[in-house]
């Protein structure tokens, strides 16, 4: 692949690629996967951390984008329900990019104004499903925090197969948490 046709969005494809494919994400072998020298990657990325950094966002903003298509037009409880069960399908549907993303120490991306944007974006749209819900804050943030918990739990747990049940099936048991946790909350 020539310099013309490199560009950071197909470097981030092929990192995407070598994640689900089990193969190491090295500069090299990306390089070897694009056709090109591994220094090319440095034109684009300065380390592996910033590369990581490039597929958090691209992770995480096409949930954003995901969850904004599937939410709208809902609100209430059924909107923070859509919310929950959309992000931990997004989650268990790419399991090994997850991974990948939240190996990421968080002191290693502290400080990219564009992971932390994304980040904030995905919190941010949660938030504003709770607004119409709980307007004390504390109690709001509460709730944000129960929410991402019980969606990562699920992601988890799902992921690694440590609910594969026949009696309770793990959609059926996620989404009666979910109702369990949220039925204080007047809809």
């Amino acid at each position: 692949m020539t310099a013309r046709t490199l560009s950071k969005s197909k470097i981030v494809d092929t990192v995407i690629e070598l994640i689900r494919q089990q193969k190491p994400t090295t500069f090299s072998q990306i390089s070897k996967q694009l056709g090109t020298r591994s220094q090319s990657i440095y034109n684009y990325f300065s380390d592996g951390n910033e590369l990581k950094a490039a597929v958090t966002v691209r992770f995480y903003a096409k949930l954003t984008q995901e969850l904004q298509n599937k939410i709208f037009g809902l609100s209430g409880k059924k909107a923070v329900l859509k919310f929950c069960q959309v992000s931990a399908n997004y989650a268990i549907d790419d399991f090994l990019v997850l991974q990948y993303v939240i190996s990421m120490p968080k002191e290693m991306f502290h400080g990219d104004k564009e992971v932390e944007t994304t980040l904030d974006n995905l919190y941010q749209l949660l938030c504003q499903l709770l607004d119409p819900l709980i307007s004390d804050k504390k109690q709001k943030l509460v709730y944000a925090r129960l929410i991402r918990s019980l969606i990562a739990g699920e992601v988890i747990h799902i992921g690694t197969g440590r609910f594969d049940n026949d009696l309770v099936p793990d959609d059926d048991s996620f989404l009666q948490m979910l109702e369990i946790a949220l039925a204080d909350i007047p809809d």
